[in-house]
This record gives C-alpha cells, structure tokens and sequence, in this order.
C-alpha cells in the first residue's frame, strides 16, 4: 500500500491533526462509558482547517458531489485528496489520490480505487468498539495489493493546540499491506470539528520506502492550527 496513502487513510485520509509535542497537555479517560456519533466526523463543506506538519502547513476543505464527500488536503508540495459515503454503518472511503513533490526531480502520484468501500470509522462509536476492513485497492497502472485495516478506540483526551481546547476521541489505526507495508495510526477527533490531531508512525516498502528514507519521515504528524 502506497506509503503517502496510508497516512491519511488517511484520511484526510485525505486528510485528519497534532503531534506528540502536545502530550503533555493531554489526559486520558478511559472510564466512561460514553457513545459518540458522526458529529465526530463531519462534513462541513463552509469552512477550512489549517494543520501544521512535517509537510508545512497545510489547508483541509469539504466538497460535496452526487456520490458523497471529497476531503481536500493541500500544501504547497503536497495534494492528499480522498471521496467518501456515509451509510447507517458508519464512514467509507472509495477513492484516494495524492501528489507529493519531494525534490526537483522526485515526485510520487497516484490514484487509487477499493474492491468496495473501506470503512474509515464506525458510527456510533462507543468506549468498547473495534472494527476492521480487508480489501483490495486499484492503482492507476493496473497494480492492486490486499490490505487490511483494523480500528479501535483507546480513550477520551482533552487537546490543547493554537486553535484552541478540545475534548477529543482518540482512536487506533493499523493498516498493513502484502507489500510489507505497515502504519499504525492515532487520531484524535473533536465533535463538530473531525480531526484535531494525528500521528503515524510508517514502515514503508520499496520506492515509497526509500522517499521515506530521504525525507527521514519515519512518522507523520498534523495539528490543528486555524479554523477560517
């Protein structure tokens, strides 16, 4: 599975968003036994986060289209961009593309396709809920790799970051691929905002592996700065 994918699955997943820097403004709660609904995950096609992150800052934004919702993530080198469907079950994702220009004459592209929706997160979400999701996914030269993903909720933490205080979800994500790929993924969500905070840690294969090498990114971070 495409390194620069898998972060974001990212969403986005697109794009999703702070780092460990913020720990120490955080506690753990993992006591209550509470329910959590797609508030957790919106789709607010009027406004835009701004993340800060080891691809500089970058701008998050909704579409809306005929089939569902499209996440836009953008930097200045940097293009993650997935399409989603909401059902009774929860959020899937049906389309990935990213661009990511890493020096003058390195770039990676592609856009990719699943065997059939891929579950993002389960709606509602509760103190004991896990999930997973096995597949396949489609690239734009004719690849395709097996990939699995399963999800779980860790606990509720209050975030401090420049764009404010926010009791958030936290949830874990680990995705591997038949590659050899694998990342483990913590996302923080805050109602009527989605993502606050995200942290990967990556383990590439191939191409991708070796561009993680030159970048030196053995994980990923984004956290919120703005909302506008």
């Amino acid at each position: 599975m495409n390194l620069f994918n898998r972060f974001f699955f990212t969403a986005a997943f697109i794009l999703s968003l702070v780092t460990l820097h913020g720990s120490d403004k955080s506690s753990l709660k993992n006591e209550l036994p509470l329910k959590f609904g797609f508030e957790y995950f919106p789709f607010n096609t009027e406004r835009t986060l701004v993340y800060e992150s080891n691809f500089g800052e970058t701008k998050s934004s909704v579409e809306q289209n005929e089939n569902g919702f499209t996440i836009r993530n953008e930097s200045d080198d940097f293009k993650y961009v997935q399409s989603f469907v909401k059902t009774d079950e929860g959020i899937h994702i049906t389309r990935t593309e990213h661009y990511l220009d890493v020096f003058l004459f390195i770039s990676s592209e592609n856009k990719i396709l699943y065997s059939e929706p891929a579950l993002r997160i389960p709606f509602p979400l509760d103190s004991t809920s896990s999930w997973e999701w096995k597949g396949f996914e489609y690239y734009e030269n004719n690849d395709s790799s097996a990939i699995s993903i399963f999800g779980k909720y860790i606990g509720v933490e209050k975030l401090i970051t420049d764009a404010g205080e926010f009791q958030s979800v936290r949830i874990e994500l680990t995705i591997n691929s038949d590659n050899g790929s694998s990342t483990v993924i913590n996302e923080w969500l805050a109602p009527n905002v989605g993502l606050v905070k995200l942290h990967a840690e990556l383990d590439g294969a191939g191409l991708l592996g070796m561009l993680q090498g030159i970048l030196g990114f053995d994980e990923v971070y984004f956290e919120l700065k703005e909302i506008i």
